[in-house]
């Protein structure tokens, strides 16, 4: 994600399933508030 010029990394795991568990979007949606609020 890029804001103001400067690229921030939310969330980062390593995905070993085809499907991304709930708990990682959450996380991932959660930072991404902190940052644009």
């Amino acid at each position: 994600m890029e804001v103001r010029g400067s690229v921030h990394v939310l969330h980062a795991f390593k995905k070993t399933t085809r499907t991304t568990p709930q708990r990682n979007i959450a996380v991932a949606q959660r930072r991404l508030q902190e940052v644009i609020a």
